[in-house]
């Protein structure tokens, strides 16, 4: 969960991160505009949406039928499976 978490505020900053390191390595020293990080934010909050979007297309289980779960059968536990 952690690890998830972590993703989603990594890919929150990023473009932030990125445009701060961008202005340090070219040595820009004016001042930031008030509306820059509310942009940036709004950025990452895109990228986040779209990368969950990527993943969930692409990961996971395809749909095989419905999930029956455990349930008791004369006297005798029978497994979850799907049908």
């Amino acid at each position: 969960m952690i690890r998830v978490i972590a993703l989603n505020v990594i890919l929150l900053f990023l473009p932030a991160f990125l445009y701060l390191a961008f202005r340090q390595l070219s040595g820009i020293r004016a001042p930031l505009r008030p509306g820059v990080f509310a942009a940036f934010l709004m950025a990452g909050f895109v990228l986040m949406v779209v990368s969950l979007g990527i993943l969930t297309e692409f990961s996971g289980e395809k749909n095989r039928g419905t999930f029956i779960p455990p349930r008791l059968k004369n006297g005798v536990i029978e497994r979850g499976h799907v049908e």
